[in-house]
């Protein structure tokens, strides 16, 4: 992250910050919610969890929606990892 900037731009997953100016912001992915608020993911985390579910892909639309139900169930960022891969999906 840059010096002197306050932003937070987590990655919903693991964590590391995605901001402006940080090592991860040019290969994130951003996911906005029906409430106007945004997540974000690292590269890695985005290609773990899409490659991770059952069929080998998911849509904009899974992805979104798996972030959301997480934060959801979990009360907080962060997607868990059991053994290296997304749980829950």
């Amino acid at each position: 992250m840059s010096m002197g900037s306050s932003l937070r731009e987590p990655c919903a997953s693991c964590g590391e910050e995605t901001a402006t100016g940080s090592i991860f912001y040019a290969e994130r992915h951003t996911i906005t919610h029906a409430d106007g608020t945004r997540s974000f993911l690292c590269e890695l985390c985005e290609s773990l969890i899409r490659s991770s579910h059952p069929s080998g892909q998911m849509t904009d639309d899974q992805v979104r929606g798996y972030v959301e139900n997480t934060i959801r169930s979990t009360g907080n960022v962060g997607v868990p990892f059991g053994n290296g891969t997304p749980t829950g999906i």
